[in-house]
């Protein structure tokens, strides 16, 4: 199911959605002030994942696929 995680002050952190402890298609992370810092695709079929990083200013960084 969908999961949010938040810090102490109750800013999100990171979504997702999990099945059995796995993270299952898009998940993200956030910066405190609330941009996205990465967003992570989960192809549990495939049994691989896509990442994208970014600055703070919301330009990408950095992809990877990870296999």
């Amino acid at each position: 199911g969908e999961w949010k995680f938040y810090d102490n002050n109750g800013v999100l952190t990171d979504d997702g959605d999990y099945n059995e402890d796995k993270a299952i298609g898009e998940e993200k992370s956030y910066y405190k002030s609330g941009g996205v810092e990465s967003i992570q695709v989960h192809d549990s079929e495939e049994n691989k994942s896509y990442y994208q990083y970014f600055l703070m200013d919301g330009q990408l960084q950095t992809a990877a696929l990870r296999l």
